[in-house]
């Protein structure tokens, strides 16, 4: 199983679960390896801010349950 095919299940999976979960939406994105680059070439590390802050997963925003 390729690792794109890998993807697309836990997505649908995900997308199946959400009102289980407590989520409304959710958004993805890509980052490129010129943004990873220019992150290194300026010394900003995981945790820091950037202007991708807004990702699932980032320190600064976490996905809460709607209830919270």
């Amino acid at each position: 199983m390729s690792l794109s095919s890998k993807f697309k299940e836990f997505f649908m999976d995900f997308d199946q679960k959400l009102e289980d979960l407590g989520i409304r939406s959710y958004g993805i994105s890509i980052t490129t390896l010129e943004e990873v680059f220019l992150r290194v070439g300026h010394g900003n590390h995981i945790g820091q801010e950037t202007k991708n802050e807004n990702l699932i997963g980032s320190p600064d925003r976490k996905i809460r349950p709607e209830n919270h």
